[in-house]
């Protein structure tokens, strides 16, 4: 039997939730990060912290992967390309990476003699924290099998979409949905505002009312756009994801007009502000102050 049922390759905000979980149903759970706030955040929550990803490697029965340093996989990757598996082990890749990446990572994995599944989180902090994460799976059915303690102790439900590369398709997908409505209603709040409707009770009415403007993205999201608003924080995944959208779009011929639009909003937008708030005052600017009542 080895030390560890579960070992932690990143212990940022989703990784130290879904380990600390683990730790909470009587699970062995180690994890490795190289920010010592965070190991000791994962050793007060019951998960033995390390610094050294080889004796993790050397010491898990399944080892779940949650980085979002492209760097930092890479190198995770090459130490996995480098040691071959002495007992049956399985990696879990559950950090966002495109679908051609993933079926990288996964050819790595079994190189080295290792099962390999990617589950896509859909979920916040909080909601890795609470086991309440949807996981979108690619892998073999035998793969599926092995993860289940894990998909079903760390989360509330998942869907097998296919083979590797499947559930970062959709992933993909799912959250270009996501943008595509942040730039709709960002484009809502600010042609309200310019017809002389107060923003904010534009925004308090659609979460209100619950009809067809209403969505969990308006409810998180739509308060950005407010012209009283704080900044938005950088939202990196946001334009990672219309990157990748571009990509695989390419393949699949002309039509995709809206999703078309959306990559060429999200192009434009100078990439460290949160994407609402930076289409929003790039909205603005292209206003006449003396037609906007509520400047």
């Amino acid at each position: 039997m080895t030390q560890f049922e579960f070992g932690f390759i990143g212990l940022g905000d989703m990784g130290s939730g879904m380990a600390a979980v683990l730790a909470q149903a009587g699970m062995r759970v180690c994890g490795v990060d190289p920010a010592q706030e965070m190991r000791d955040r994962a050793a007060q929550n019951g998960v033995t912290a390390y610094t050294d990803l080889a004796f993790l490697l050397a010491n898990s029965d399944t080892i779940v992967i949650s980085l979002a340093s492209m760097s930092a996989l890479a190198n995770t990757y090459d130490l996995i390309a480098a040691t071959s598996a002495q007992f049956p082990q399985m990696i879990i890749e559950t950090s966002t990476v495109a679908p051609r990446k993933a079926k990288e990572l996964a050819a790595i994995s079994h190189g080295s003699g290792r099962l390999h599944l990617e589950a896509g989180m859909i979920g916040l902090p909080e909601d890795a924290r609470a086991a309440r994460l949807f996981y979108l799976v690619g892998g073999t059915a035998k793969e599926v099998a092995k993860a289940q303690p894990f998909l079903t102790v760390t989360g509330r439900a998942f869907a097998h979409l296919g083979p590797i590369g499947s559930a970062a398709t959709v992933k993909t997908l799912n959250n270009a949905i996501g943008v595509a409505t942040m730039f709709a209603f960002t484009e809502a709040i600010v042609a309200a505002e310019a017809l002389g409707v107060d923003p904010a009770a534009f925004v308090s009415a659609v979460i209100q009312a619950g009809g067809a403007g209403m969505s969990v993205v308006f409810e998180r999201h739509a308060a950005r756009a407010l012209t009283t608003s704080v900044p938005q924080p950088p939202t990196p995944i946001n334009f990672k994801d219309m990157a990748e959208l571009r990509a695989m779009l390419a393949s699949c011929g002309d039509g995709f007009n809206l999703f078309d639009t959306a990559i060429s909003i999200a192009a434009n937008l100078p990439e460290h502000p949160g994407i609402v708030r930076a289409h929003a005052d790039m909205l603005r600017a292209k206003i006449s102050p003396e037609s906007n009542p509520w400047n």
